[in-house]
């Protein structure tokens, strides 16, 4: 069976002989011919040795090389595109879930807000009630005047309560999910980071 590649014809153009390839790689003679006969496919570990002495040793370019060893070439190609992928579906997954916590605030920030209007409705009723009933007698206006006073500071106190309490818990929601996804964010780019190094490491 024949296994394509040009280790062969591009050794010959660059002057360089199997013996000098094999003592560069420390693969043997045996094995060097048979790839450059295209008797035998060379794994990834062989082709990353040629590859390496080539490119170290002999100062030859990734072009140049691209196309000698295409299977090889092909594996790793795959293998990136293949990382690529698991580090965008993590991506989207990060960005989903972000997206989802936001979204959740807000329908927490807009449920307040309505429960404090209600509250306010309310505070609006007891103290147009309270006003009605001062009317009846002078005598009673003075205790509806400080009943509607407290009964206005309570109410102040309980809005201002819901309303700090809800920043709070948007403010600490919203901090986790920036911590998140930073965390998440900067754990992607890691391995990024490897991949290229790694391909840095298969090319050397």
């Amino acid at each position: 069976m024949a296994y394509d590649n040009k280790l062969q014809e591009f050794l010959q153009n660059k002057g360089i002989t199997q013996s000098e390839l094999s003592f560069g790689t420390r693969i043997s003679n045996v094995t060097i011919n048979k790839i450059c006969r295209k008797k035998l496919s060379p794994s990834k570990t062989l082709a990353g040795k040629i590859t390496q002495y080539l490119v170290n040793v002999k100062k030859c370019t990734i072009d140049e090389l691209d196309n000698i060893l295409p299977a090889y070439v092909t594996k790793v190609r795959e293998e990136v595109v293949e990382k690529k992928a698991v580090v965008k579906e993590k991506a989207a997954k990060v960005k989903a879930n972000a997206e989802s916590i936001v979204e959740e605030v807000k329908e927490k920030k807009t449920a307040a807000t309505k429960k404090v209007k209600e509250i306010v409705e309310d505070v609006g009723e007891t103290v147009a009630d309270m006003k009605e009933a001062a009317v009846t007698a002078t005598k009673k206006t003075k205790i509806v005047k400080e009943k509607v006073e407290d009964k206005v500071e309570e109410v102040v106190d309980k809005v201002e309560d819901v309303v700090e309490n809800t920043v709070k818990k948007a403010k600490v929601t919203t901090e986790k999910v920036i911590d998140k996804t930073k965390e998440e964010t900067a754990e992607i780019k890691e391995k990024v980071l490897d991949i290229v190094e790694d391909i840095k490491e298969k090319l050397d």
